[in-house]
Formats: C-alpha cells, sequence, structure tokens
C-alpha cells in the first residue's frame, strides 16, 4: 500500500480509487511527497488555537456569504 491511498481515509478503497492514488503517488517526485506527508501529519495533531493555513493562499471564509447557507456542501 503506498502513503497516498493509506492517507486517503474517505474514499470506498475500490480498486480504480486504489489505482489512481497509487499511480499520482509514482508521479510525484520525492520532494513534493515528502512535503504533503509533512503537512498531512500535521493536520492529524490536535487542534491548535491558532493553526497556520499550510497553503500559501489567502483564507477565504464561506460561513459568512450573502445567502447565509455558507456552512452547507
Amino acid at each position: 500500500m503506498t502513503f497516498l491511498s493509506n492517507a486517503a481515509k474517505y474514499y470506498n478503497e475500490e480498486a480504480h480509487q486504489k489505482a489512481a492514488w497509487d499511480a499520482l503517488e509514482q508521479r510525484l517526485d520525492a520532494d513534493t511527497l515528502e512535503w504533503f506527508k509533512g503537512a498531512y501529519r500535521g493536520s492529524q495533531a490536535p487542534l491548535r488555537a491558532k493553526q497556520q493555513n499550510p497553503l500559501h493562499v489567502t483564507y477565504f471564509s464561506q460561513n459568512d456569504n450573502a445567502s447565509g447557507q455558507g456552512y452547507t456542501a
């Protein structure tokens, strides 16, 4: 089992899904995979008072939109 297919807890583990995770992992360079492992494992830690966004993008909350239903999926 590869790391990515193991890390993806929320899928049905069907053959095509596992094949997709395995194919992605084979295409990633070692540095990118190590970065992801560190970010993923960090996300497993207990919630801290103020977590930093691991992505270098601006945070945008969808909970304050005009419809009032930003929390729905």
